[in-house]
Formats: structure tokens, sequence, C-alpha cells
């Protein structure tokens, strides 16, 4: 059970990521208005995710490593 309550907290993690980045999305106009720089401006989105991605993964190799 230990092992799925990482991988839950980083996915709710990255969940509220990206509705964060939906909502900022939404905010500055991108959805509407300047719907032409919505295809550039949403790539940047893989900085996030890749961070967020290499910090669960750090965090679920020095738990299973403790753990051995």
């Amino acid at each position: 059970m230990k092992n799925i309550k990482i991988e839950i907290k980083w996915a709710i993690i990255f969940s509220v990521m990206g509705l964060l980045w939906m909502v900022l999305e939404k905010l500055c106009g991108l959805h509407g208005k300047y719907i032409d720089y919505h295809l550039y401006l949403t790539n940047l989105f893989a900085i996030p995710a890749i961070i967020i991605m290499v910090m669960a993964l750090k965090d679920k190799r020095k738990i299973f490593m403790t753990d051995k």
C-alpha cells in the first residue's frame, strides 16, 4: 500500500498543476482573444511537467532505496 500512496500523491500534484495551467491560459486569454498564440505557448507546459515528473521519480527512488 505504501507504493501506491507515492504514486497517488504525485498524480494529484500533477493533476492540480495541469488544472492551474489551464486556468492561467484562460485568464491570459489564450482560449479567446489570443487563441493564435495558444499553439506556441501551451508547449511551455512541458517545463513544469518534466520538473514534477523528475521530482516524483526521485521521491519514489528515495523511498524504495531506503526500504531495501
